[in-house]
């Protein structure tokens, strides 16, 4: 009688009972973080591991989704032999080559097999080592600044000087350099110690002189018909063709740029990450959001405007990939965390996705790591 009872009881009430088994579940698991919500609560220690530090600041694999533009797995890495920063990794235009950029050393990687073609070592080629380095169109060629003399160099691969490009005033030495997109004229921002003055060449790959005027900022970037000059306080646009300029100021310290194209590009300081768009004139804010992850937590280096290369926009513009603690980040525009990219013992500080889309560079001291699209059929022996 009592079994029965019971039988009825249960078959009578059996979704009520189901009910609340799932509300009380729901009830005692607490929702992921997002990244504004992360906090840390201690710091970081040294000898973590990357899943230490994910789990410290919350983050699970369980919360991460993927999607096909950023779905990559890592295909090879090389390690270094002596632990350095990584200032800048950039894919060649045609994307059959890797370069890395550390003070001591420019390494040429051919893809996929990660093999050092080519290299070249600063300080065995003018006293004190390079500031800013631009590959040529067909990679054949660098041109690169020194830090310690008035001039920027044209050279290939070998260290010849091909040719010299001059800042005139003897007190001032490149802060930075870039070619034009079609390879016919070199850029090359000067920064004059005494004075603080500052002051762009523009010269033919040939050596001869186009201009020479001062200017206000000495980071420089090139983009379809636009050339930008930048500081950690503003960006100045100049439309190459009309002359027109721009100037588009920063409520805060900016401590790192990564450009999509002349009108959509982000900025971040200390893991707050702005995407902006410009709408005639204007600077629009589109989207701001906080990721803790990318900072430099227990390392004796911070990031600064001399890491450029710490985010990369993917191809189409939809995601960030950045650097951080031990490790790579991809974001949406939102900034929910897609993906995160782990190998690394020491903090990323320089990234890049390849123009076709089919790989993406993290550099860190301790090692370079390639990644590859999931859905490529490309396979190392």
């Amino acid at each position: 009688m009592y079994f029965s009872m019971c039988r009825n009881f249960f078959i009578n009430n059996f979704f009520r009972i189901i009910f609340l088994f799932l509300l009380l579940v729901s009830c005692s698991i607490s929702p992921n973080s997002t990244p504004e919500e992360i906090s840390l609560k201690k710091p970081l220690k040294m000898n973590q591991s990357p899943d230490e530090i994910w789990k410290e600041i919350g983050i699970t694999d369980q919360s991460l989704t993927e999607n096909r533009e950023i779905d990559f797995k890592p295909l090879i890495f090389e390690n270094r032999k002596t632990e350095r920063r990584v200032y800048q990794v950039l894919f060649s235009k045609d994307n059959k080559y890797l370069i890395a950029v550390t003070s001591f050393r420019i390494s040429m990687y051919s893809l996929p097999d990660m093999i050092e073609v080519a290299f070249l070592e600063p300080r065995n080629i003018v006293p004190g080592g390079f500031t800013g380095v631009s590959l040529s169109y067909d990679s054949k060629e660098l041109l690169v600044g020194s830090s310690w003399e008035n001039t920027a160099l044209l050279l290939d691969w070998s260290g010849n000087k091909l040719k010299k490009f001059s800042c005139k005033d003897p007190f001032a030495y490149p802060e930075d350099v870039k070619f034009s997109l079609d390879n016919k004229l070199v850029y090359i921002s000067c920064l004059q110690f005494a004075k603080d003055k500052k002051f762009l060449g523009v010269y033919k790959t040939t050596g001869e002189e186009v201009s020479f005027s001062e200017v206000k900022h000495s980071y420089l970037e090139i983009l379809n018909n636009h050339l930008f000059t930048f500081s950690s306080r503003e960006v100045l646009m100049k439309d190459v063709k009309s002359g027109k300029n721009t100037s588009l100021k920063f409520p805060s310290l900016i401590q790192s740029y990564a450009f999509f194209d002349e009108k959509e590009w982000v900025t971040g300081t200390e893991g707050q990450w702005t995407f902006w768009s410009m709408v005639g004139s204007n600077l629009i804010k589109k989207s701001s959001f906080l990721a803790l992850e990318t900072g430099f937590k227990g390392e004796d280096y911070k990031l600064d405007t001399d890491y450029r290369n710490y985010a990369a926009l993917s191809p189409s513009g939809k995601y960030l990939l950045t650097g951080g603690i031990k490790g790579a980040y991809i974001w949406n525009r939102t900034g929910e965390l897609k993906k995160k990219l782990s190998g690394h013992t020491r903090n990323v500080s320089a990234v890049a996705f390849s123009s076709d889309g089919n790989y993406l560079a993290t550099a860190s001291p301790d090692k370079i790591m390639l990644w590859i699209k999931d859905n490529s059929e490309t396979n190392l022996e």
